[in-house]
């Protein structure tokens, strides 16, 4: 990610001595470096987060091993939230289910395309039945979409 976030002040209490304990409070406009949500998120677009409480299919942002990650929330249990890429094919989780930075909207080549429930909608999480979601299955169809996305550097 890069760093033209904006971090709103942590809460009294809470650690902050990473970017990616931070996670949870970055709003504003990002860049992606990685390609883990081709096609919908394709790296060197920026990303506008808001912190809200996210629901399955929701593109969010979290600390996770050090990192940042930008993935889609696929499940929400008793054990919290569980991510993955569209374009990976490993699961990540539990995390806590708590408001975290959605993303809203996606900026490529100078034009801002806002997320809605429709456009997310074709993502794994909302199109795909249960099966789709084993690790072999998303990794054919990571790798189709990147195929596929033009223009990947």
């Amino acid at each position: 990610m890069g760093d033209s976030g904006e971090m709103q002040e942590r809460p009294a209490g809470q650690p902050s001595n990473s970017l990616a304990a931070a996670a949870d409070l970055i709003t504003g406009w990002i860049t992606v470096t990685t390609a883990s949500m081709v096609p919908l998120i394709r790296p060197h677009d920026d990303v506008e987060l808001r912190l809200a409480r996210p629901h399955p299919g929701d593109v969010i942002l979290v600390g996770h091993a050090g990192t940042l990650l930008l993935h889609r929330v696929l499940r929400r249990d008793a054990a919290g939230l569980w991510l993955g890429g569209d374009a990976t094919a490993s699961w990540e989780g539990p995390f806590a289910d708590q408001a975290w930075p959605v993303v809203v909207a996606v900026r490529r080549g100078g034009q801002v395309q806002h997320v809605s429930k429709g456009l997310l909608a074709y993502g794994m999480a909302q199109l795909l039945p249960g099966w789709a979601h084993r690790p072999f299955v998303r990794r054919v169809v990571g790798k189709l979409c990147r195929l596929l996305s033009p223009g990947q550097d």
